[in-house]
């Protein structure tokens, strides 16, 4: 069981070590036409997405695996289960109680905050950590809060992370850092690019909007008592306080806006760094179309061969667009989604990763530079370049992102160690100041995102405070303009 993105590499991976199996000893399942195989075949590979309830598909599938009781289940990314109220996480889970054995595997098990692990844990050995509310309580400082007239449990916490690390290696979690495992890889060098937006004439107005949104931001923070959490949880039985609301709404335009402003000081960085034959090459992530689009226009204007994947791009397509990156040495660049293409891809010839845009889980960021930083890199050291603008939404997204990383690596590894991210020289800084601000291909075309209140990110992080660490939400629809 695993993302769909990876069903092809699996097979690759299981021909290549295990050369005796027969073609016909892979069942593949695509649709319910192959449920057929499944008894006959010794090893099956199934998407998640087809594990959920409400897929027309499911139904058929469950029972089909049902009746085959599998010696051993295999769930890769295993984070995906995470959520113990979706659909597929209550299949998935059913199925690993199904088999003899169960392997999960993930390098992130818990993208934000440790209540993201209790499912995991749960489906391999049922009741050992307690239940969901006696594990909450414990290790997610686990609470109710209220929104008008509706009490919530709120899991967003950390608590007594030493004591949950010391359980899971003695209980249930083998982990290996790559450092430990895989030594001949470089090391990582990540740099932070904080930079000054240059505006100008044309772009003054969206300077006016973004101080001005800034400006708001703080003001709305403040405008409801002294602390955030009068903001966030109000008193029993008392009204949701619309500033909770403007709040996220302000913050999503925020982060619409921030990639507008930073998209000229980018594609700069991005030409400057790969200009000249000998250039190496890169990895560029993003979030939205807009950033994507506009890098994807200035490197076709300059001749530099690239490769883009993102949401639109077919599973089939990905693998021959990374063995075009991978073995051809004037294809330069490859414009990446953050979301779309963060696991699954080998991109070993780069050894350089930008991030156009931050993203506010930091598991989703150490994905993405894995797609460099893995066997088969040969290069002296992986740079990876975080783009920060000064006096907007980025700042306060990496120093969420900082805090939130040393929580899990507090959980997961008993070390609190943020990202270990250095300030870049005045000279790459430099390149990224002296851009001017210009309006993206397609800025017109940016969609307001809905923001539901039990998926958006914790107020207090944006103040700075160590109350909780839920991360940003991603629309449960993806518009257009989101890859």
């Amino acid at each position: 069981m695993l993302p769909a993105s990876l069903k092809y590499q699996w097979v690759e991976e299981l021909e290549k070590w295990l050369p005796e199996l027969l073609p016909s000893d892979i069942n593949m399942i695509n649709s319910s036409s192959d449920v057929g195989n499944i008894s006959k075949c010794k090893i099956n590979i199934v998407a998640y997405s087809l594990l959920r309830y409400g897929n027309p598909n499911t139904s058929v599938l469950l029972k089909a695996i049902r009746a085959q009781q599998f010696k051993v289940s295999i769930c890769d990314e295993s984070h995906n289960i995470r959520n113990k109220n979706t659909r597929t996480a209550n299949v998935v889970v059913d199925l690993i109680k199904n088999s003899v054995r169960c392997i999960l595997l993930s390098g992130t098990p818990a993208l934000n905050k440790p209540s993201e692990l209790f499912t995991q844990i749960d489906s391999i050995l049922p009741g050992r950590f307690g239940t969901f509310t006696e594990y909450t309580l414990k290790y997610c400082n686990a609470r109710y809060v209220y929104y008008g007239r509706s009490k919530v449990w709120n899991v967003d916490g950390a608590t007594n992370l030493d004591e949950l690390e010391l359980k899971l290696k003695q209980f249930i979690m083998i982990r290996r850092l790559k450092k430990e495992v895989l030594r001949q890889l470089p090391p990582k060098r990540r740099q932070k690019v904080p930079f000054d937006l240059k505006f100008d004439s044309n772009s003054s107005e969206l300077q006016k909007e973004i101080t001005a949104m800034q400006e708001e931001l703080e003001r709305l923070l403040n405008s409801s008592g002294s602390t955030v959490a009068e903001v966030i949880q109000p008193t029993q039985g008392g009204p949701v306080l619309p500033v909770v609301y403007e709040i996220r709404s302000l913050i999503s335009q925020l982060y619409t806006k921030t990639c507008q402003a930073k998209v000229g000081p980018v594609v700069e960085f991005v030409l400057f760094y790969t200009s000249g034959e000998d250039s190496n090459k890169v990895l560029v992530f993003a979030h939205h179309h807009a950033m994507m689009n506009s890098i994807q226009e200035s490197l076709w204007n300059a001749n530099i061969k690239h490769i883009r994947i993102d949401g639109t791009v077919p599973t089939n397509e990905r693998n021959l667009l990374v063995k075009q990156f991978q073995s051809d040495p004037q294809t330069k660049v490859a414009i990446l989604s953050i979301l779309a293409a963060g696991s699954g891809l080998t991109l070993t010839a780069a050894s350089a990763v930008v991030f156009a845009e931050l993203y506010w889980t930091p598991a989703i960021l150490m994905q993405c530079e894995d797609r460099a930083h893995r066997i088969g890199q040969t290069a002296q050291s992986v740079n990876i370049y975080y783009l920060v603008a000064r006096g907007t939404i980025d700042e306060r997204v990496w120093s969420m992102v900082e805090k939130k990383t040393r929580v899990l690596a507090m959980a997961l590894d008993g070390q609190k160690k943020g990202l270990s991210a250095v300030n870049s020289n005045k000279h790459v800084s430099g390149i990224l100041s002296a851009a001017d601000v210009k309006t993206p291909v397609d800025a017109d075309n940016a969609v307001e995102v809905d923001i539901n209140v039990e998926d958006f990110f914790t107020l207090a992080d944006l103040k700075g405070q160590t109350a909780n660490i839920i991360g940003f939400p991603v629309p449960k629809q993806q518009p257009a303009y989101y890859s």
